[in-house]
């Protein structure tokens, strides 16, 4: 009888685990409508946090930005086990990628999204589209 309680209880676990990733495929189509977007930058070119995004998964995260003085896309990196001896999260590198010709031209489209299902941080500069994400 421990045997057939055993298949009944694994029975009614397949329908439950269907429903429950049917959820989540639905959960996950509905984020794109809290996606952030944004359609400019911030002049404050001495401040480049202002116009930074969040990534990660968990273990590994990055504050992504856009420049468009230099034309160039940087990721500040960060574990979540890196603290300092005063309880501080630290940040551990920082990566610059720069686009020659730079991409900012007078008139140029500029859109810089958070895309929420996928964890990523999307740019999109005339035709340049860059994709950024953290895999740890």
């Amino acid at each position: 009888s421990t045997r057939r309680f055993r298949l009944v209880l694994y029975s009614l676990a397949i329908p439950m685990t269907r429903g429950v990733l049917a959820l989540f495929a639905h959960a996950a189509a509905d984020l794109g409508a809290y996606n952030v977007i944004w359609t400019d930058l911030l002049p404050e070119s001495n401040n480049i946090w202002t116009n930074s995004m969040p990534i990660g998964n968990g273990d590994a995260a990055a504050n992504v930005w856009a420049d468009n003085t230099t034309g160039s896309v940087s990721l500040l990196l960060s574990k979540q086990d890196a603290w300092s001896e005063d309880a501080e999260l630290r940040k551990l590198g920082l990566v610059t990628v720069s686009f020659d010709p730079n991409p900012f031209v007078q008139g140029a489209s500029f859109r810089q999204e958070l895309v929420l299902a996928e964890a990523t941080v999307k740019f999109t500069i005339g035709d340049l589209v860059v994709s950024t994400y953290v895999d740890a």
